[in-house]
């Protein structure tokens, strides 16, 4: 802003000066030796007094029409500078206030983040790390089941498979079992009670491990075996501590684009782990397809502030965190 000022009042003054001295030499060059040529004589060749004052007379009139018109400029360039220095002066306020509100969302976000706790495995970041780590674990014992991908319709939808996959994420199992997934559309009652079933003996395996005890040793779980033998309740749900942070996140969404500043979501994503943003992105698949099971209206407003939190994702492991990508799971 500072330098769009200074180089508007530059401009201004070089215009200035440049029709000034267009002006003077005009009048110098142009009309006066033109007036001159001109003059009536007293027929000896001698200019008349009275010529001479009427030259003069005209010359002091065109000087001071000149100057006139160059004052009357000069004040609408004086009004122009002052009224662009006003408009920048209202935008570094603007700016200021959406940075002061922003950064306070942020702290409030960084404090949200800081407080999201799960027993065995710590709070703040780490907590987020874990989480993406067993949704990947799901969705891995979904698809790398057989019996299971049977007893889904359309198996090869991934949009499906992550919907499936979430919700289970979401809910959590416990020892008492209820259809997790409610509509036959999607998947067989067989088949979620097989989900269930593998769900719960990894969860049980990983709550009773006991290591004086050889014949109770957990194997742990492909994505979490840096969690195993920490008496974590693997798949015991995450609706409590992951809604809440993303209805905050969804508030600082709304603000940036209510302001339209949509590249300020860089503050944003430079609090962000890649785990968050793939957390994030695997839920607003299973909005979408839960929007489109329910025959709801997606809201996809926010879907470029999304898309370039997306983009934030190393182009080498992008393919790790999003679900559609066609090698979110390895073959090993």
């Amino acid at each position: 802003m500072k330098n769009s000022r200074n180089s508007i009042l530059i401009t201004s003054i070089v215009l200035i000066v440049i029709l000034i001295v267009v002006g003077l030499l005009f009048v110098h060059y142009g009309y006066e030796k033109h007036f001159i040529y001109h003059l009536p004589n007293n027929g000896n060749g001698e200019i008349s007094y009275n010529s001479l004052l009427n030259l003069l007379d005209a010359r002091v009139n065109i000087v001071n029409w000149v100057v006139a018109c160059f004052g009357a400029l000069l004040t609408f360039m004086a009004f122009y500078v002052q009224y662009q220095y006003n408009n920048a002066q209202k935008e570094d306020l603007a700016q200021e206030r959406f940075e002061n509100k922003l950064f306070h969302l942020l702290d409030n976000y960084r404090e949200i983040c800081s407080q999201t706790t799960l027993p065995g495995v710590g709070s703040g970041k780490v907590v987020f790390h874990y989480m993406w780590f067993e949704y990947k674990a799901i969705y891995n014992i979904i698809v790398s089941s057989p019996d299971i991908m049977k007893e889904i319709k359309d198996s090869e939808n991934l949009d499906r498979l992550n919907f499936i996959a979430f919700t289970y994420f979401l809910n959590g199992i416990s020892a008492n079992y209820f259809e997790t997934i409610d509509n036959k559309e999607i998947i067989s009652p067989e088949g979620d009670k097989m989900i269930w079933k593998a769900l719960l003996e990894k969860q049980q395996a990983s709550e009773n491990y006991n290591p004086n005890t050889p014949e109770n040793n957990e194997q742990g779980v492909k994505y979490i075996m840096d969690y195993k033998h920490k008496h974590i309740k693997y798949f015991d749900g995450h609706r409590l501590r992951l809604i809440p942070y993303i209805k905050y996140l969804t508030l600082i969404l709304d603000f940036i684009k209510s302001e339209s500043r949509i590249n300020d979501i860089k503050y944003l994503v430079s609090e962000q782990t890649d785990h968050e943003i793939g957390l994030i992105y695997s839920y607003n698949g299973f909005r979408k397809y839960s929007n489109k099971l329910k025959n709801e209206n997606y809201d996809d407003s926010k879907d470029v502030l999304y898309h370039k939190m997306y983009e934030s994702l190393p182009s080498y492991m992008a393919r790790r965190f999003k679900f559609d990508s066609g090698a979110f799971i390895s073959k090993s």
